[in-house]
């Protein structure tokens, strides 16, 4: 994620439709109420494989 310029953007653009299920956690992650780690994990949780894909193998 801290290769990316704008992270949201990417994210919305590779996430499709998927991304509606991260908006909340984003935006809680923006403010600081939560880190970097719970954002991460809740995207695990909620989309796997599909969220991890869009940031593996990153050139």
């Amino acid at each position: 994620m801290d290769r990316i310029e704008d992270v949201e953007s990417y994210m919305k653009e590779n996430l499709g439709s998927d991304w509606g299920k991260l908006k909340h956690q984003w935006q809680e992650y923006k403010t600081g109420e939560i880190s970097r780690g719970e954002f991460t994990k809740e995207a695990l949780k909620k989309l796997g494989k599909k969220f991890l894909g869009i940031f593996v193998n990153m050139s």
